[in-house]
């Protein structure tokens, strides 16, 4: 009688181990499966942030890519209106030597003018 007691006693306790076991394992599983839910909720969320990162990435080269292109242009830009600055300026140079070479020639003939001038007149008082 002590023997199937003791027996019946050792069947519950090992039916409560392995329904705590069973308990245990299902706890496990569920917190197993809400660690793997969190993991891949976090690894979009990694993706997402890494995509947003790309995106800024190429827009950030595009616009340092376009910014280098209008220095560029810029520079020649400049480069161009400094050449045209320099012809114009040897330009007006040579106008401006040409022209005074102009009033030069203009001031002779006239001076020429007024010395023939003088000379016909002083002649004209003379044979008067």
């Amino acid at each position: 009688v002590v023997l199937k007691s003791e027996l019946e006693h050792h069947k519950v306790m090992v039916a409560q181990h392995q329904e705590d076991a069973e308990k245990r394992e299902k706890e496990n599983y569920q917190k197993q499966a809400t660690l793997q839910s969190d993991v891949d909720r976090l690894n979009e969320r990694l993706l997402q942030v890494q995509d947003e990162r790309n995106v800024e990435q190429k827009e950030a080269f595009e616009e340092q890519t376009r910014l280098k292109a209008d220095l560029d242009k810029s520079r020649k830009d400049y480069k161009l209106l400094e050449e045209q600055k320099v012809q114009v300026e040897q330009e007006a140079f040579m106008k401006q030597t040409q022209l005074g070479a102009e009033i030069n020639t203009a001031q002779a003939k006239l001076t020429a003018e007024k010395a023939s001038s003088a000379q016909k007149e002083q002649t004209f008082f003379e044979q008067l």
